[in-house]
């Protein structure tokens, strides 16, 4: 698992989101899955309900959570959004990266191309499902009523997804600066950015059945 400032500032925000929705919906249980190197949700700290992670959805019956959630999938793996609703027995979210950031559209392909290193990041699969149309647009074609979608994790600097580090040199061994102030610090920034539809790393949509 790869955890960096960035990577913080995201679990600030997402889970602010997802705690609001434990508290709104009456969530009594939840499901991660599948989840892979990209997210750690799966210490349990998200909610205050049960919460259970797993790397697939397989063996689950159907309706055995009241809410089934997954980050950086959807946009690999569209079919996936049948079997989340299907295990689910009333809500269903999914957050994938924003397309329209910088970051994601040209310095992480440039990454990859420069050092023809293949990319194993979430921010891979159809650009088309990695906004709040596309995303969206899934939901609803799987039978589902959109009742919430947005943006998140919206820091003063692109989504690079690789550190700089990485960028400049191509290497793949992870360095993380130390900042001398707490992350949560920073999350201010999210109030006064604009226009979140490029300031913003993720998108969301959370449906119901």
């Amino acid at each position: 698992m790869y955890k960096g400032i960035g990577n913080d500032f995201r679990c600030l925000s997402q889970y602010a989101i997802m705690r609001r929705w434990e508290k709104k919906y009456k969530i009594r249980s939840a499901l991660e899955a599948p989840y892979d190197h990209a997210t750690n949700g799966i210490n349990g700290k998200v909610f205050s309900c049960p919460h259970t992670a797993f790397r697939s959805l397989d063996g689950y019956q159907p309706k055995s959570f009241d809410f089934v959630w997954n980050f950086g999938f959807l946009q690999r793996e569209p079919q996936l959004i049948h079997r989340m609703k299907e295990v689910s027995c009333r809500l269903v979210a999914a957050f994938v990266p924003n397309t329209y950031n910088v970051g994601i559209s040209l310095f992480h392909p440039i990454y990859h191309w420069l050092y023809k290193i293949p990319c194993t990041h979430p921010e891979r699969g159809d650009s088309r499902l990695m906004n709040l149309r596309g995303l969206s647009w899934l939901f609803r074609w799987a039978g589902l009523v959109v009742v919430e979608e947005g943006y998140l994790d919206c820091p003063p600097w692109p989504d690079t997804v690789i550190t700089l580090s990485e960028l400049f040199t191509g290497s793949t061994e992870r360095r993380y600066i130390k900042i001398p102030f707490p992350v949560e610090k920073i999350l201010a920034f999210e109030k006064i950015a604009f226009p979140r539809r490029f300031f913003a790393h993720h998108v969301y949509v959370l449906g119901k059945k």
